[in-house]
C-alpha cells in the first residue's frame, strides 16, 4: 500500500513539472525574409529627378563643289557621319568618311582661305556656345578634318554661329547685354588646316 502511494505521488510530481515546462517554453521564432519592392522606374519620395536632355533632331545636308560632294547626316541619337568624295573616272577619285557626334544645327560650304577648294563647316548645338567642326578637301584629291582652335572671350554668356559674304563669324553676347562679332580665318599648316579666330 505504501509503495502504491509513493508511485502515485511520483507520477503527480512528474506531470506538474511537464506542465510548467510547456507554459514557460516559447515557440521558436520563424525567420522572416525581406522582400525588396520591385523597381518600377519611378522616383522615390525626395529623390531628385533630372530633366530629360534635349533630344537631337535628324539632320541631312549635301553640297556639291565641282567634282567633290560633301554630305552630312545624323539621327535623333546625335550620331552621324560626314562623307566627302569625288566620283570621277580618273586618279582624282576618292572617298573619305568621318564620324560625327552631337546635335547638328547647321552646315555651311565656304572657301575661307580663297584657294579655290571648298570646306564644309558644321555647327554643333551646345549651350551656351555652339561648337564648330570643319572638313576640307585637299585640292579635290582627298579630304580631312580641320583643326579648330576656338577662343571664346571670358565673360561671354552666349553665342551663335553665322555666315556673311562667304565668311564665318561667331556673334558673342556678354553679361551686360552687349554683342560683338568674332571672325574666323583658315590657315594651312604642314599637315592640316587650322581654323582660329582672327586677331
Amino acid at each position: 500500500m505504501k509503495t502504491t502511494i509513493v508511485l502515485i505521488w511520483g507520477l503527480l510530481v512528474f506531470s506538474c513539472s511537464q506542465g510548467q515546462q510547456s507554459v514557460h517554453e516559447k515557440e521558436p521564432v520563424q525567420a522572416t525574409k525581406t522582400v525588396e519592392a520591385e523597381s518600377t522606374g519611378l522616383p522615390q519620395t525626395g529623390e531628385f529627378v533630372p530633366k530629360n536632355p534635349v533630344q537631337a533632331k535628324p539632320f541631312n545636308r549635301e553640297f556639291i563643289a565641282g567634282q567633290v560632294t560633301f554630305k552630312v547626316s545624323s539621327d535623333e541619337t546625335g550620331k552621324g557621319q560626314v562623307n566627302i568624295f569625288a566620283d570621277t573616272n580618273n586618279k582624282k577619285s576618292f572617298s573619305r568618311e568621318f564620324e560625327v557626334t552631337g546635335n547638328i544645327g547647321d552646315a555651311f560650304l565656304l572657301d575661307l582661305d580663297a584657294d579655290g577648294f571648298s570646306e564644309m563647316y558644321l555647327v554643333i548645338n551646345k549651350a551656351p556656345h555652339p561648337e564648330i567642326k570643319g572638313y576640307s578637301s585637299y585640292q579635290n584629291r582627298s579630304a580631312g578634318e580641320i583643326v579648330v582652335k576656338d577662343d571664346i572671350p571670358t565673360g561671354a554668356v552666349a553665342s551663335h554661329i553665322l555666315t556673311r559674304d562667304g565668311k564665318l563669324f561667331r556673334e558673342i553676347k556678354d553679361g551686360n547685354g552687349g554683342t560683338k562679332e568674332q571672325s574666323y580665318l583658315l590657315e594651312k599648316s604642314e599637315t592640316s588646316f587650322i581654323l582660329a579666330p582672327s586677331k
